[in-house]
């Protein structure tokens, strides 16, 4: 299953607070070094200083990365108090012993215990002296610790912060997608399966009850299974045995099946209700249209510690929207992927009717229309879009179909062709088409959504929430206490709510106008709009929705 989203940079955030944290370190240690050449005319200052730098560095990192992520204190000041008092501890006894190593190596005197030495000819004791390497082991504790404390809560802890969140959004989308194929492929199966028997009770009633009982231990996996995301294979094995021994009594010997698996690969975990459509979709789209006899094919190996599992058939493979077999005297002589090759289809074929969407690549439909010799085909517009309506029937559209259409109603644009096609009538009937049209563009807007708080769905009211933004991705809606991730794009959360109601005021977000507070001017054209919470928090508003929404509010 693809990831419900792209991972987050998190190698890239690394190398560059290495580069922040160790390029300080050095570029501290080589100001100490060439300070110190300087004033005591002495070359090792510098081996002496970046190398212990560095070190600082080191310790520094380690602490953000492995020790203060451990800390689990409830309130900022207690966190920052625990932070402050191991950053003291680790620095101290790191200065100290790095103090006293480079001092023994230098021949400078050592921390501890009385100086010792001869007097230089300088007015330098060696009290002073030994206070100046103190003062040495001192310094860089205080202005570390801060860099430490102070960076780790400005950018380290919020790169930590953002990698737990991916985590939650990738569990939370992988959940939410399996949920959603669980759903589709449950009625699915079943309606398949029902339509199987039913064609069995009148014919064999023997074998219409021996699929009953497959099916029921179908449901009674589904049951059982309903809450597991990840099942071994060997369950799998045996739903799609059960689906198959159903279709077996339909297809009789026609349907052979060949099953190759691995034993080590039975109990290997895959995701809940993945074989079964697999081997669904081999014979329906695969087989059912197949002369003669067909094998589905299971085969199933782990090499390296990975699961492979194919489903294969040897029949003629998924024939798209097959009319021929829906309607009545309707013959699919071909379908197009794109507008070009829609175009060359209809000129090779020179069908009765052609279902055209309005948006293709290459040419849309009215372009594909346009270059047609005439006489040209009857034509049905079959889209998502009801902007092109008007447009469709001046250049003498049969029909238009706003997607998701019925059976009933692609059954009427069928008839009124073999109507037109019966009695030659030149012209479609205007008025009934824009009333059916007027009819369908009726729509229903939804009060209320779903949305993810956990592992739970809750259903959330359109009223409350303030607006949508993509965050990372998925769309989460804004409520006056928290966000919560949606399984919808923008666009479609655009296409099912009032539009009185809500404004999409940028690409990437969706305001609703109720809880908009104010209006506040931005640089370059632009706009904010604050909110109606406690945070007042603030919705950008690009500069061509600016001029929609001045012209819709009149401001």
């Amino acid at each position: 299953m693809p990831s419900a989203l792209a991972p987050m940079p998190t190698a890239g955030r690394r190398n560059r607070m290495l580069l922040l944290v160790f390029g300080s370190g050095a570029a501290i240690g080589l100001h100490l070094g060439l300070l110190h050449v300087f004033l005591w005319r002495s070359l090792w200052a510098l081996p002496a200083f970046v190398p212990t730098s560095l070190i600082f560095s080191a310790v520094t990192y380690s602490l953000w990365r492995w020790v203060f992520p451990r800390f689990g204190a409830s309130t900022l000041p207690r966190r920052v108090g625990l932070e402050s008092l191991v950053t003291l501890l680790a620095l101290t006894c790191l200065s100290v012993v790095l103090t006293e190593a480079v001092s023994r190596f230098l021949g400078a005197p050592s921390i501890f215990g009385s100086p010792g030495g001869d007097e230089l000819h300088i007015t330098i004791t060696p009290e002073m002296r030994q206070r100046s390497v103190r003062m040495y082991a001192l310094l860089p504790i205080v202005p570390t610790l801060l860099m430490t404390i102070i960076g780790y809560h400005q950018y380290w802890a919020r790169v930590l912060t953002l990698q737990s969140r991916e985590r939650e959004l990738t569990e939370l989308a992988a959940t939410a997608q399996l949920a959603a194929l669980r759903a589709q492929i449950n009625p699915h199966f079943l309606f398949n399966s029902l339509n199987s028997i039913a064609q069995l009770i009148h014919t064999d009633p023997d074998k219409a009850e021996a699929c009953v009982e497959r099916l029921a231990e179908m449901f009674r996996y589904v049951l059982r299974r309903a809450e597991q995301e990840f099942v071994p294979l060997a369950e799998e094995l045996e739903m799609a045995a059960a689906y198959l021994e159903i279709e077996r009594a339909r297809f009789g010997e026609r349907l052979r099946v060949e099953t190759r698996v691995d034993p080590s690969s039975l109990q290997q975990a895959i995701p809940n209700l993945t074989l079964q459509p697999l081997v669904e979709n081999a014979v329906k789209h695969g087989l059912s249209l197949k002369m003669g006899t067909g094998t589905v094919r299971i085969e199933a190996e782990v090499g390296n510690g990975v699961l492979t599992l194919t489903v294969g058939d040897d029949g003629l493979g998924m024939p798209g929207p097959a009319l021929e077999r829906v309607y009545e005297r309707v013959e699919l002589v071909g379908q197009a992927q794109d507008g070009v090759e829609a175009l060359a289809l209809i000129e090779a074929e020179r069908p009765d009717l052609v279902f055209l969407d309005v948006r293709m690549p290459g040419m849309d439909g009215f372009e594909v229309l346009k270059a047609l010799r005439r006489p040209s085909p009857h034509v049905v517009f079959a889209t998502a879009y009801d902007d092109y309506a008007i447009r469709a029937f001046e250049v003498q559209a049969i029909d238009y179909l706003l997607k998701p259409f019925a059976r009933a109603r692609v059954e009427e644009a069928v008839g009124r062709v073999r109507s037109r096609l019966a009695t030659a009538h030149p012209g479609p009937d205007l008025e009934s088409v824009l009333r059916r049209l007027e009819e369908q563009q009726q729509k229903v807007y939804v009060t209320q959504i779903p949305v993810h708080s956990g592992k739970r769905i809750l259903i959330l009211p359109v009223s409350d929430v303030l607006w949508f933004a993509i965050e990372y991705r998925l769309v989460y809606a804004h409520t006056n206490e928290r966000a919560f991730m949606t399984n919808y794009t923008l666009r479609e959360l655009e296409e099912r709510l009032d539009p009185a109601l809500f404004f999409r005021a940028h690409k990437s977000s969706l305001v609703n106008l109720r809880h908009v507070r104010e209006i506040v001017p931005w640089f370059g054209g632009r706009y904010k709009l604050v909110m109606r919470n406690q945070a007042g928090s603030e919705v950008a508003l690009s500069r061509t929705q600016a001029r929609a929404l001045r012209g819709r509010l009149r401001w």
